[in-house]
């Protein structure tokens, strides 16, 4: 059942498969992006940014992710699946919005705590 109340059109097995799928499809869609993001921007240093990665190449990481995989979620739910975006939590439009602004939330506060307790438990630094 979705949150709407309607039975999805997906076994059990499907929706794993979809889901793994769905995973994939992200995941590789995540590597193009920063992939080209690196190529486009020559003044990015890989191995630089593998030990002190700067506040930019973050914020940057994190939306090239939600692209690719809101890229995803379009490709697999609308497109292959013909899922209505009330089964996606994508309608109302209200109720997308805030989706995704808990998403974001979720996402963004153990990801704050732990850059905060990096600097002083394991001696991290700011540059």
């Amino acid at each position: 059942m979705s949150r709407a109340g309607t039975v999805l059109p997906l076994g059990r097995a499907r929706a794993i498969g979809w889901t793994i799928v769905y995973l994939l499809l992200g995941g590789a869609l995540s590597f193009a992006l920063l992939t080209g993001m690196v190529r486009l921007l020559p003044q990015v240093n890989p191995a630089l940014l593998a030990t002190r990665p700067a506040a930019g190449a973050i914020l940057a990481q994190g939306v090239l992710l939600v692209t690719a995989f809101g890229i995803a979620t379009w490709v697999i739910g609308i497109r292959a699946l013909r899922l209505p975006a009330v089964s996606l939590g994508l309608a109302p439009m209200t109720t997308g919005i805030r989706g995704v602004g808990r998403g974001v939330l979720l996402g963004a506060s153990p990801a704050s705590a732990a850059m905060m307790l990096a600097v002083p438990a394991g001696g991290a630094s700011w540059q």
